[in-house]
């Protein structure tokens, strides 16, 4: 059982309040995500070189692309 509450709580669907307990996160995960993938593009893009300004320009150009 814990170790379906780590995993549950290290992929953020709940959190532990101490002795208040566990409880489901509220609100949608969306933004947070988008936020994760932008900080993993941003360290990929840096470590291959790309100029700040060209990193955007890629994913502005993918985001026409997608909708």
């Amino acid at each position: 059982m814990a170790k379906a509450y780590r995993e549950l709580e290290s992929t953020g669907v709940i959190e532990t309040r101490g002795r208040l307990g566990s409880f489901v996160r509220a609100g949608d995960r969306g933004e947070e995500l988008a936020v994760e993938a932008a900080r993993r593009y941003a360290e990929t893009v840096a470590g291959l070189g790309v100029p700040s300004a060209r990193a955007l320009e890629l994913v502005a150009a993918q985001l026409r692309r997608s909708g």
